[in-house]
């Protein structure tokens, strides 16, 4: 059956950022190396730190994701206290982005992570005031479909291997490597929109990972239809 775009779906953009990815594969996340993408696991509280400190105090910033439980659709808008950290009142499974949600903008990255193991889960870059991971988890009763995807090098002569990994859950395994086979090569830039969009079970998680043939930054981003299954 072809997917049709039309006005019923939700659709979500995820950019992702990172300044240094060598000949190592690496997430393209502004933390560099992979990124975990367990994620916080059980349900837990999640505390935000910025750079900047005392100077971000008063920083709103909305997190949005999933619940630690049911894995639905969830916000939370919170506030940078006085040492420009805050922890959130509710507790949460994913963190799937995050971005400055006032009128005041952040002096330094402010980084996302669990409150018990101190696992970073998404970077808020104070240039972009967006997080800047390459990485996305389908809420629970939707499927996803990966509608299109680009991605940038600071370079045009750098070779660039760019992996789309999808880590499709499955009840009472965890997370799978479902589909490493979507390898892209290309120098400079790459631009696509799939004609049949790369479907998304609900749970899964999806994830950009590069390598490259010398030492650049990279850049990226792909459109994420939501459908209610």
């Amino acid at each position: 059956m072809a997917f049709v775009r039309g006005d019923e779906e939700l659709t979500v953009q995820v950019f992702g950022f990172n300044d240094n990815i060598g000949d190592s594969t690496e997430t393209i996340w502004p933390t560099g190396g992979f990124q975990t993408i367990g994620y916080p696991g059980a349900a837990q509280t999640i505390t935000l730190t910025s750079a900047g400190g005392a100077t971000d105090s008063g920083v709103k910033i909305m997190l949005q994701g999933l619940d630690g439980v049911t894995w639905n659709i969830k916000e939370e808008e919170v506030t940078l206290g006085a040492d420009g950290t805050v922890t959130t009142s509710d507790t949460w499974g994913r963190i799937n982005r995050a971005w400055v949600s006032g009128a005041t903008d952040l002096t330094g990255d402010c980084t996302i992570a669990t409150t018990t193991s101190n696992t970073t889960l998404q970077v808020l870059m104070k240039d972009e005031n967006t997080t800047g991971n390459a990485s996305y988890t389908v809420p629970w009763g939707y499927t996803g479909y990966i509608d299109s995807i680009s991605c940038n090098s600071s370079s045009a002569s750098v070779g660039v291997k760019l992996v789309i990994t999808i880590m499709e859950y499955v009840s009472g395994v965890g997370f799978i490597a479902k589909d490493k086979s979507r390898v892209i090569n290309f120098s400079g830039s790459y631009d696509r929109q799939f004609i049949k969009p790369v479907r998304v079970p609900q749970g899964s998680s999806v994830e950009l990972q590069a390598i490259c043939s010398s030492d650049t930054a990279l850049s990226a981003d792909f459109v994420v239809l939501i459908d209610k299954n």
